[in-house]
Formats: C-alpha cells, structure tokens, sequence
C-alpha cells in the first residue's frame, strides 16, 4: 500500500484547477487501489488560509470557496494531532 503525503499546495490543486491538478486527481483516483494520503494537522491550517486568500484577493468565487471548504476532509487522513483536545479545536475551526 502507498500512502501519499500532501503538502499545502497540492491539496489546493485538488480544488482549484492549475498546473499539477492532473497529478493530483491522480492520487485520488488510486485511492480506489489501496492507495491513501495523509497530511499534517499544520497542512489542515494553511489549506484554510490558502482559501481565504484565494477569497480576498478574488481569485476564486464564494461558492469555490465553500466547495474547497467542504471537501478538505474527503479522503484524507490527518496526521500528529496532539491530542483529542486539539483534535476538537481543528475540527470546529475548519467548519
């Protein structure tokens, strides 16, 4: 089994269409295979970061925005939560 590490940037081509995208639908689509992919709790952070940049600086719409929101948990395991206490925080800061 292969498990693929995503950094902040490739979780944003999972959801905003530029260079890289393709390979990142890739790892998705292996997932199928019994592949997986992990990403740091740190990752979860800057990808909602990276969102709300994207926002302001209008380079994606609101409705993108909320999409990429929804689906940053699908099929993604998360990596070196300290403990249940900040598990919850992370949880309720990305909803």
């Amino acid at each position: 089994m292969t498990i693929s590490y995503l950094d902040t940037s490739a979780l944003v081509k999972r959801y905003k269409t530029e260079e890289g995208s393709d390979i990142i639908d890739n790892l998705y689509d292996n997932l199928l295979r019994g592949h997986s992919m992990a990403t740091s709790f740190l990752t979860v952070l800057e990808f909602v970061s990276a969102i709300r940049r994207l926002l302001k600086g209008n380079r994606i719409s609101q409705d993108d925005g909320e999409l990429m929101k929804a689906g940053k948990r699908e099929n993604l395991e998360v990596i070196n939560p300290r403990n249940d206490v900040d598990r919850r925080k992370l949880i309720d800061m990305l909803r």
